[in-house]
């Protein structure tokens, strides 16, 4: 069994942003090796279309522009998608920004355009992108024999329990009887250190002085 087989997503369809270069192009790399349809973004339309043409020849690769430092940025790549693919199985959020800059140099408008990409892009993309997500999920989709399965593997966990507890002779606690509760408290209080019992006092214990 070869590693593509052994990690095969073959029919599932991922968007890695930022997936033109560095680590976001290795793993669209990696994606399209493993059977994947990939979409790539980018701010760079002629990135995009570069290395989609680069990995096409791996596989399935689409490269769309988009620049997701903004809402609408990131609701028109959403669109996009959405106009493309019925289901999203995968999304890699790795579009990214850095400024180089001395932090006592780090003014509000680098803060800002750090903070739109790593932060905010994340946040509206993923928001945008939930109706296909939730397309390729499966709960409230199981099939028929979903509950019965359930059942069965419960079943199957009780009785091994239960042998197990059969093995380690155990048995389940048990509540004693009135008097065997009472058996119990005057045998404490015989063997009490210091105490003397008269057989016929009623049981009471009388403490020596």
């Amino acid at each position: 069994m070869s590693a593509s087989d052994l990690f095969s997503i073959a029919g599932k369809t991922a968007l890695v942003t930022g997936g033109t270069r560095g680590i976001g192009k290795m793993i669209a790399e990696g994606f399209v090796e493993a059977g994947a349809a990939v979409y790539i973004s980018s701010r760079k339309a002629d990135a995009c279309a570069d290395v989609a043409a680069e990995l096409s020849a791996k596989g399935t690769c689409i490269g769309i522009p988009a620049d997701l430092s903004t809402e609408d940025g990131c609701r028109l790549l959403a669109e996009e998608m959405s106009s493309r693919v019925e289901r999203l199985q995968v999304l890699v959020n790795n579009a990214g920004a850095t400024w180089g800059t001395p932090l006592a140099e780090f003014d509000e408008t680098a803060f800002e355009k750090v903070l739109a990409l790593n932060v905010k892009g994340v946040f509206h993309l993923t928001k945008f992108l939930v109706p296909l997500l939730e397309a390729s999920g499966t709960v409230g989709r199981a099939g028929p024999g979903h509950q019965h399965r359930l059942d069965r593997r419960h079943k199957d966990s009780r009785a091994r329990d239960l042998r197990v507890l059969g093995q380690q002779g155990r048995r389940a606690p048990t509540h004693p009887s009135p008097g065997q509760a009472t058996g119990t408290r005057h045998h404490r209080e015989r063997h009490r250190p210091g105490t003397v019992r008269d057989q016929n006092d009623g049981g009471h214990a009388e403490r020596i002085r």
